[in-house]
């Protein structure tokens, strides 16, 4: 990948977006670049847009592909910032700045969600739209590897922020609000029997669970005009 990317400036301010992988979900990544390439450039940012997306039709791992992008990115570019985006998510107010804060807070920049009433759901919610300081990202080592399906790695994160008491920052309401497109059918279901027990352990398991342990291969590298396509293996046979 590197041979490819480092064709590009290094860049300060990075978007890592993360591509929720199902095939008839494209036309949220063609909106999503149409929405957000517009206000990135108003908000005067230096930052490149990364689709990361799962190989295969194995139960869908939100945690590996972000931690895979994470790293082989890191071998291309320098950046202070990474902010995990989920493809559905568009921002409806420009004064939500797509950086991160000081040195080590985190920013959940998506606590105003239409579909939830542009209320925080929860107060360890931090799924959606995550700005994290690259220092911070590594030392929680990145996004457990160990949930499959959708849903608790979010929670898991929330977790990890709490066991180095790095303090979630987030906009007003009124400036961090989003649209959620709607969802299509889901490659592999939540499962609470295994969400459950995963969360209980979380701070446990942080520091052996995470950047240093995933094991994946980059299987295609694409360089698009607005975006670079990142698709990984994730040894979903660990599923």
């Amino acid at each position: 990948m590197c041979q490819f990317i480092r064709q590009e400036i290094s860049r300060r301010n990075f978007i890592l977006k993360t591509l929720l992988v199902l095939s008839d979900r494209l036309d949220h990544l063609k909106r999503w670049l149409h929405h957000y390439h517009p206000i990135l450039k108003r908000q005067l940012l230096d930052y490149r847009v990364v689709v990361t997306e799962q190989y295969g039709n194995g139960i869908f791992n939100k945690g590996r592909i972000m931690n895979a992008a994470f790293l082989e990115c890191r071998k291309a570019y320098r950046f202070d910032c990474v902010i995990f985006h989920d493809v559905d998510m568009l921002l409806e107010n420009d004064l939500n700045m797509y950086v991160c804060g000081n040195d080590t807070t985190p920013k959940h920049l998506s606590p105003a969600v239409d579909q939830f009433h542009y209320k925080l759901f929860y107060l360890g919610l931090v799924g959606g739209v995550l700005a994290i300081p690259v220092n911070t990202f590594v030392k929680v080592n990145g996004y457990s590897n160990q949930f499959w399906g959708w849903g608790g790695e979010d929670d898991d994160m929330w977790e990890r922020f709490v066991a180095v008491n790095a303090t979630v920052k987030r906009p007003p309401l009124t400036i961090g609000r989003y649209t959620m497109n709607k969802h299509a059918s889901r490659r592999g279901q939540a499962n609470y029997t295994m969400i459950y027990p995963l969360l209980k352990t979380s701070r446990s398991r942080m520091r052996s669970d995470g950047l240093n342990n995933i094991s994946y291969s980059l299987v295609t590298v694409k360089l698009h005009r607005l975006y670079t396509h990142l698709v990984f293996d994730v040894d979903t046979s660990a599923s």
